[in-house]
């Protein structure tokens, strides 16, 4: 590998142009990108679980709406009522193809007994009197007390089941119509909430989208100042940018060619990610460029002899890094994968333009007689100097030190736990997280639901014995720690009852006699056929629930489907079967892929890697030596995230791999120059204190860059990506001492051994 450095310099002219040509074609693949943040998409297409979901659409179609939520002293007053009213309308004209808005505005008489409000327009007509008559009866229907208002007065809803061509348009679309709808509203001392799905997911993209372009500035600044003080020179700097950008470039941009999906939640992370590894490469390059130079070679000879000092653990640093992030196509989560293998093109294209671009900076520009600072240069050989001294005085010590934190380590990994929570995760300094917190702890308002569907094959929901059984398990339901309402279409046949008997209180609840429950079945078709179609299929064999979560922890709701299921089955008769879908379920099946991806993730990186290891060294020992100070920073960060409470989701179980893949670069640029000059002489204390000097003050370097890069997550507004900032930092910072004070120590047990 080291013969092709004098070819990659001498053709550079060829090799650069190819590359600029290849990036300026992918730079109109940037804008194809295709972002998105739907739940579903995090799924293989060949999921069960999608299937699933795709099964209760084709049933029970429709379900998702765009509403405001409303909160005053007084949703009755004039002032609440017109404001409602106005809201729907605006609703209404942003998304025509969806009918008429329901609130309280809109009640039917045929609900409250004749009794309605009357507008004209948007103004109020009923007298403050007619309005209070109005107020009791609504107040009296069970259907409408609790869900569209609350029982103090103080909220309702506006809602607009989406229908028609909404309901097939693009969620982010319907959601941008409607947000923009609803701007400008002045809603005086009442305080409106827009919500619904399509809303939350416009928003949240609007939102992600400015917090990555937040933290890339950020990135971009960080890596203009890392560069300009560690390599203190323009075209350096000038060719690091390059090289950065480029790769990042050529990678989206050839994705948007693709048509790839992208998450904008996890974007950053790759883009980082190839920065970081970007300088890094330029660092070493650079060094050993300058090297050359000192000793008084020409600018081309400099570079060849760069390339011969470092295309090899280049390679190899590349190569591990890359075969570490692949192991993310272990995980069944499309986001993660995603992260994988963009982050695996981006460090392989990064390396490309390292080694065949930058050198063709380098070379331009006159002769100079250049020497390295006097100064920083005694400055780094006294601190390695330290370092080696407490080597050879307190190798014990350390080595003592090194099983004590490894062994604390592992306490703090065995405290880790897997669970997606939006809340935890997300964090609250994001506007649409404010306002879902505002929603699920008001008091009609929902936070985390989930659709039950209980499938009766040889059973009929029109018999008076099923929908009894099903009232007892909406009870049994109701006893799970963690549900707070249950749904199903039983409330709507005891409002239809009530309804029937003036509101009277004795008939307020389903009826006791099975030929009148039968009834109120049939009849509910010709009265509210939309009712019956939201709870009960048109074969009556499948009758659904909508069961209402307190909490936004998957491992809780793991907890609650699975004794939701035990009370199906004990309720219903055998053959009967319990689904559930919707996306707070898809959410809670994220903890085993999470878990059973995160296993196969690490396991498959520290196999490849300790196989690269040992072909690198061309030794056993001296590959699974190498692989000891490389897995201490794991250890690391997954015992800061146990110790902190951070749990493992999306973001932080990408984590360790990462963490692996990088980690190992500097070992393998130390051990290398360590092993290849202890091969002249057969002198390791010589050949250390050589090692050092050559490339200790580089991996100083690239560790700190990448520090520098992770801590750049810290201005983030998401929690999970703060978390993952510094807990990589972390790792790097563990992983680079554990190369100054293990790695010797580990080499100088194994030449003695040897000896």
């Amino acid at each position: 590998m080291i013969k092709l450095a004098p070819f990659f310099v001498k053709h550079r002219i060829y090799f650069a142009f190819g590359l600029l040509i290849i990036a300026g074609l992918s730079v109109p693949g940037m804008f194809h990108l295709n972002i998105t943040v739907d739940i579903q998409d995090y799924f293989l297409a060949d999921d069960p679980a999608i299937a699933s979901q795709e099964a209760y659409n084709r049933i029970f179609p429709g379900g998702d709406f765009v509403g405001v939520l409303v909160q005053g002293q007084d949703v009755f007053s004039t002032e609440s009522l017109e404001l409602l009213r106005l809201l729907g309308i605006r609703l209404e004209e942003a998304l025509p193809e969806s009918g008429e808005a329901a609130s309280l505005a809109t009640i039917s008489g045929s609900l409250t007994g004749g009794v309605k409000v009357v507008f004209d327009g948007g103004r109020l007509e009923s007298s403050p009197e007619e309005v209070e008559v109005w107020r009791k009866a609504v107040s009296a229907s069970p259907m409408l007390n609790g869900l569209f208002f609350s029982s103090d007065y103080k909220e309702a809803w506006v809602i607009l089941p989406l229908s028609g061509a909404a309901a097939e348009a693009d969620i982010f679309e319907t959601g941008e119509k409607a947000w923009d709808a609803l701007e400008g509203i002045d809603a005086g001392d009442m305080v409106i909430t827009p919500a619904g799905i399509p809303i939350f997911a416009y928003r949240k993209q609007v939102e992600l989208m400015a917090d990555l372009i937040r933290v890339l500035l950020f990135g971009a600044v960080a890596a203009v100042l890392l560069s300009s003080v560690i390599l203190r020179s323009f075209r350096g700097v000038i060719g690091t940018l390059s090289v950065f950008v480029f790769s990042v470039i050529t990678v989206l941009g050839g994705q948007g060619w693709a048509g790839v999906s992208v998450d904008n939640a996890f974007m950053a992370v790759p883009i980082l990610l190839i920065m970081g590894v970007s300088i890094g490469y330029a660092v070493h390059v650079h060094r050993f460029f300058h090297i050359g130079l000192v000793a008084g070679e020409t600018r081309i000879q400099a570079a060849v002899s760069a390339l011969e000092h470092t295309l090899r653990p280049i390679f190899y640093t590349a190569v591990t890094t890359v075969a570490a992030l692949l192991s993310f196509l272990f995980v069944n989560i499309k986001p993660i994968r995603w992260v994988g293998y963009t982050s695996a093109l981006g460090i392989l294209t990064a390396f490309l333009f390292s080694v065949l671009f930058f050198p063709a900076i380098l070379v331009i520009g006159k002769q100079t007689g250049r020497n390295e600072g006097f100064k920083r240069k005694k400055l780094t050989e006294a601190i390695f100097k330290r370092v080696r001294s407490i080597l050879e005085i307190h190798e014990k010590a350390v080595l003592l030190v090194f099983l004590l934190v490894t062994a604390i380590s592992v306490v703090g990994i065995l405290k880790l736990r897997v669970d997606f929570d939006a809340i935890k995760m997300m964090g609250t300094r994001l506007p649409h997280m404010q306002d879902q917190l505002r929603i699920s702890d008001s008091k009609i308002g929902v936070g985390e639901y989930m659709n039950l569907v209980i499938v009766l094959p040889d059973g009929d929901f029109k018999s008076a014995d099923s929908i009894m059984l099903m009232a007892e398990l909406e009870n049994r339901l109701l006893e799970i720690d963690g549900i707070t309402r249950v749904r199903s279409v039983t409330g709507v046949l005891a409002e239809l009852n009530s309804l029937l008997h003036g509101r009277r209180p004795e008939y307020s609840n389903l009826p006791g006699n099975p030929v009148s429950l039968e009834a109120l079945v049939r009849l509910l078709d010709g009265v509210l056929p939309g009712e019956r179609q939201n709870w009960l299929d048109n074969s009556y064999t499948q009758a659904r629930f909508l069961v209402e979560i307190s909490d936004f922890s998957s491992r809780k709701i793991e907890r609650i489907i699975a004794q939701s299921e035990e009370a199906a089955a004990d309720v219903f008769p055998a053959g009967s079967s319990a689904q559930f879908s919707g996306s707070t379920y898809l959410v809670a099946l994220m903890n085993q892929y999470i878990t059973h991806g995160l296993i196969r993730s690490v396991a498959t990186a520290l196999i490849i890697i300790s196989l690269i290891m040992v072909l690198v060294f061309r030794s056993l020992r001296w590959g699974l030596i190498a692989m000891i100070p490389n897995v201490f920073p794991v250890l690391i960060a997954g015992a800061v995230l146990g110790f902190a409470g951070i749990p493992l989701e999306f973001v932080t179980m990408t984590v360790a791999p990462i963490i692996l893949g990088l980690a190992v670069d500097d070992t393998i640029h130390f051990m290398s120059f360590l092993k290849e000059d202890m091969s002249g002489h057969h002198d390791y204390e010589l050949s250390l204190q050589r090692s050092f000097n050559a490339v200790g003050t580089a991996i100083t370097e690239t560790t700190l860059i990448l520090c520098i890069t992770f801590l750049v997550f810290l201005v983030s507004r998401i929690n999970s990506i703060r978390y993952m900032g510094v807990i990589a930092a972390v790792g790097m910072a563990a992983a680079y001492f554990a190369d100054l004070l293990i790695t010797p120590i580990l080499v100088r047990f194994l030449t003695r051994r040897r000896s």
